[in-house]
């Protein structure tokens, strides 16, 4: 019987076979790597420093440790191929291959005759695997792992025949070099979606095959996520890369007697680049102009940091967990009640870095996603094959960001809010753990629903770095009317009848009087508007449908008392109408006194039948202040916003106006938030919601 060959016994169990790269000469060197708990190590002849006598060194300094040694040879040359077999060699890895032929060929350089051209005459191979001369010549053909490197585009567009290719075992990814060569390079370890998919197409032709699929990873977290996708063997780490770390974390540990610099271990996972102590940058990570947040200056944090992928976040969310250091997690920075304020300093991980499109499945209606995506942008192209996905909140708004908030917007009458756009999500936890919360289907009934579970949770349960969303067919026809009325009572009014007949419209959008006239003087739309509480209503689907729908909302409204009903002919006076309510924020924030006032905008939902009531009392309340403030709300549900203009001297009434309007919302079984998140501004708020129990 011959030894054990540890890496094509763990392939044949269908096991994932982990191992390393030795770059550096030296037998000792392979005897360290072979007795990490491994089960290969691959002499890399082609860009390490291991010339022949090393390799002959080596194989069997590993081999003798029961772990198999592997040759990478720097070209398919068959004298190349023989010298690396003869040494005692497990396999060989060969690289550059582009065609069958090539594949054909290399088989023909590994095989002894009748499958094959290699000579015979090696007296160390047999010794390396306990066997006679004769033993070997019987059993290498069999025992001996060929393994054919897939990174020219050339070698990806054959991969489906290489792969078929008899005496082929292994077909093996070379990242680096395979992102290079189809224009797709990894820069600053970062994959592109392009490249993820050549990988994923390796895979599959090498399983479809019967055949095992190997690939080169930089690091354990990188290793972990191809191991879940599938892959058979994987290297984990190279000797040099190992090396070089280990030495410099003991070396930080004898001059500071404590753990690390947290910021050296980052600037080595991430790069200098991206990793920031600027004070520019902390000051631009700790709050907005727009947020409602009462920030003092004094809660920035220490630094700002840049992933770029999934292994990278979980690798600072383990040093920060290591050492206690509080997380802040960062997207689009449009969120309005506090939620990126570091009030422990710490650490903020930005996320604009992570911004693709990484997979439009079209056919299924999903798409998925990083977190700094916004839903603008990937409405863009997804217009392109006539898709839409419907949740819209503010300009600027990330997909991060929305499933932080559970957010919704001018769409969530029809669409609802963002939990129901979710399929599932990749997930750093607080230890660096990563998880996805479920598969691709539309429904599941497999365990928890932990993807509703961390929409809405704000980052304190984990944090995004993928999401599979919904997607839907993009609108027909869309039409807009707008109604006015003499009071908000009125207009309120109007949409509880509108929703209590079960009219399902694309939205429906009011606007008081304040916020007609702000937005008559910021002169950001074309059209001047009356200044009366206004209704904005949006009709979608056949023409005869919309034509129909829109002469029962007329009939409602002229029912309520409005005083004008006017709607677009075609999608260019659609458009017109509804960029009022676009306008609306940006609008009061023009008419700022001077640099020293604010705009807090805050919001409650509660039934709609509940409406007219909270809504009136609420701008009765406002006009009595003193405070210039406009009133907009998603009404079909029952959410309305207030945007308060205020100084600092005038804050206190503000946040009085606001803590009346969140108890009579309460008071009326409503909420604290119907979309905003809670953040630090409502945080306070949620034992007067829940109950202090819950």
């Amino acid at each position: 019987m011959p030894a054990s060959t540890r890496l094509r016994e763990a392939l044949a169990k269908g096991e994932t076979s982990l191992g390393m790269w030795q770059m550096l000469p030296g037998a000792n060197i392979s005897r360290i790597l072979a007795s990490s708990g491994i089960d290969w190590v691959l002499l890399d002849c082609e860009h390490g420093n291991i010339d022949d006598q090393t390799m002959h060194d080596a194989v069997p300094a590993i081999a003798a440790l029961g772990v198999s040694p592997i040759v990478r040879v720097p070209d398919m040359q068959g004298w190349m191929v023989k010298r690396a077999l003869d040494s005692g060699a497990h396999g060989i890895l060969v690289p550059l291959l582009r065609t069958a032929e090539d594949a054909r060929r290399l088989v023909r350089n590994t095989k002894f005759p009748p499958q094959g051209l290699r000579g015979f005459g090696s007296p160390i191979a047999p010794e390396r695997f306990s066997l006679s001369l004769t033993g070997y010549l019987l059993e290498a053909n069999s025992m001996l792992l060929t393994m054919a490197q897939i990174e020219t585009q050339e070698a990806l567009d054959n991969v489906d025949e290489i792969a078929t290719v008899d005496g082929i075992d292994v077909l093996f990814v070379g990242p680096f070099d395979l992102g290079n060569n189809i224009g797709y390079p990894i820069l600053d370890g970062i994959m592109v979606p392009q490249l993820k998919v050549a990988i994923s197409n390796i895979l599959v032709a090498a399983h479809n095959a019967s055949k095992k699929a190997g690939i080169y990873c930089t690091g354990g977290e990188q290793a972990k996520q191809f191991t879940d996708l599938g892959f058979d063997m994987i290297n984990v780490a190279t000797d040099y890369s190992a090396l070089q770390y280990a030495l410099r974390e003991q070396f930080c540990l004898a001059r500071t007697e404590e753990k690390p610099n947290p910021l050296i271990e980052l600037r080595h996972l991430l790069g200098e680049e991206n990793v920031s102590t600027s004070k520019a940058d902390r000051d631009g990570h700790s709050s907005s102009e727009w947020s409602s947040c009462d920030f003092n200056g004094d809660e920035t944090p220490a630094f700002v940091v840049y992933p770029g992928s999934t292994e990278e976040v979980a690798g600072v969310m383990k040093i920060c967990h290591t050492r206690r250091i509080p997380v802040t997690a960062y997207s689009g920075g449009t969120s309005l009640e506090g939620h990126f304020v570091p009030t422990r300093g710490g650490l903020c991980i930005d996320f604009n870095r992570m911004d693709q499109l990484i997979q439009l499945n079209a056919k299924d209606l999903d798409v998925i996603v990083q977190p700094a995506m916004g839903w603008e942008e990937l409405n863009e192209i997804l217009a392109e094959q006539g898709l839409y996905f419907p949740p819209d909140p503010g300009p600027g708004a990330k997909i991060g960001g929305m499933i932080g908030t559970g957010c919704s917007g001018t769409n969530a009458y029809r669409y609802g809010t963002m939990r129901e756009w979710v399929l599932s999500l990749t997930v750093v936890l607080a230890d660096g753990t990563i998880i996805k919360t479920r598969r691709r289907p539309m429904k599941s009934s497999a365990g928890y629903d932990l993807s509703k579970l961390l929409i809405g949770s704000e980052g304190t349960l984990g944090l995004v770095t993928e999401a599979t969303l919904r997607i839907t067919a993009k609108p027909r026809n869309v039409r807009v009317a707008v109604a006015t009325f003499p009071s908000i009572y009125d207009a309120a009014e109007c949409v509880s009848h509108i929703v209590g007949m079960g009219i399902q419209l694309e939205g429906i959008e009011i606007l008081d009087d304040v916020q007609m006239r702000c937005i008559n003087n910021s002169g950001s739309t074309s059209k001047k508007w009356k200044e009366s509480p206004t209704l904005f209503f949006k009709f979608a689907g056949t023409l005869t449908g919309v034509q129909e729908q829109i002469g029962i909302v007329q009939k409602i409204a002229e029912n309520t008392k409005s005083s004008t009903f006017a709607f677009a002919r075609d999608e260019v006076e659609s458009t017109e109408l509804w960029s009022a309510r676009k306008e609306a924020l940006w609008s009061i924030m023009a008419m700022r006194r001077d640099e020293r006032d604010h705009v807090w905008t805050t919001d409650v939902a509660v039934p709609v039948s509940r409406l007219p009531e909270i809504m009136q009392q609420t701008k009765d309340d406002i006009s009595a202040s003193g405070l210039l403030s406009g009133m907009v709300g998603h009404v079909g549900d029952g959410n309305f916003h207030a945007f308060l203009l205020f100084n600092d001297e005038e804050r206190e009434i503000a946040e009085e106006l606001v803590h009346r309007m969140v108890k009579r919302a309460v008071a009326m079984e409503g909420t604290v938030t119907g979309e905003h998140g809670v953040g630090l501004v409502k945080r306070d708020y949620l034992p007067h919601e829940l109950g202090e129990s819950t």
